[in-house]
C-alpha cells in the first residue's frame, strides 16, 4: 500500500499550468510563456522593429558605435526596409526582425503591417524549415497594439497558412496575461 494512503492522505497530483497548455491552429502547436521560461528551444526569434533599424530587443533605442563620417556613410548605403517586410539575421537561433513601425509615419504602427509580417514570418519559418519559432506580441511593446487584438491577427494569418511540416510557435507573453490570452486562443479554436 502507498505510504501516502495509508495515513490517511491522498496521493500528491501534478496540476498543469496553462503554460503547459498547447493549442493547435492547423499544423501550428502555440505555447504561451513568459521570456524567462521558455517551453522548448526555438530555430528562430521574431523580434518588433522598425525600418530604421532603430528600436531594440533589449533597450528601447540602440545608439551606433561609429563616428558621425561612418555612420553618414553608412547610411547613404542603406537600403531601409518596407514596413510589413522581415530581414533575416543568421545565426543559432536565428533572428526575424518583423518591421511593424515605421517612425517617419503617424500612425508609425499599422495593423495591415503586423499582418503582413505575421505572414512572412509564418512562411519563412515554414520555407526553411525551422521546427519552432518565438514570437513576442508584435506592436504591443513600442506600439499601442492590444494583445488581444494581435492575438486577433495572428489567427488570421494561420487560417491561411497551410504549412508542409508542423510548426512550433512559442507566443512569448507576461507571465500576468497568459490565462486571459490561452483563453481567447481557445475561443478561436472552438469556432
Amino acid at each position: 500500500m502507498h505510504a501516502s494512503r495509508a495515513n490517511g492522505v491522498p496521493p500528491l497530483r501534478l496540476i498543469h499550468g496553462d503554460m503547459d497548455e498547447v493549442v493547435y491552429i492547423g499544423r501550428v502547436a502555440i505555447q504561451l510563456a513568459p521570456q524567462e521560461r521558455p517551453p522548448f528551444a526555438v530555430s528562430a526569434v521574431a523580434v518588433e522593429q522598425d525600418t530604421a533599424l532603430l528600436l531594440d530587443d533589449e533597450s528601447e533605442f540602440r545608439l551606433p558605435h561609429q563616428s558621425l563620417s561612418q555612420l553618414g556613410e553608412e547610411m547613404a548605403r542603406f537600403s531601409a526596409p518596407q514596413p510589413g517586410s522581415v530581414v533575416v539575421q543568421r545565426g543559432t537561433p536565428q533572428r526575424f526582425y518583423a518591421i511593424i513601425h515605421d517612425l517617419e509615419q503617424e500612425p508609425s504602427l499599422r495593423e495591415v503591417w503586423i499582418l503582413t509580417a505575421l505572414e512572412q514570418l509564418l512562411q519563412l519559418t515554414a520555407k526553411q524549415p525551422l521546427p519552432s519559432l518565438a514570437l513576442p506580441l508584435l506592436g504591443s511593446r513600442f506600439g499601442q497594439l492590444a494583445p488581444e487584438r494581435f492575438l486577433h491577427l495572428l489567427y488570421f494569418a494561420l487560417r491561411a497558412f497551410a504549412p508542409g511540416v508542423p510548426i512550433r510557435l512559442w507566443l512569448v507573453v507576461p507571465r500576468h496575461d497568459i490565462h486571459r490570452l490561452l483563453q481567447q486562443l481557445r475561443h478561436y479554436t472552438a469556432r
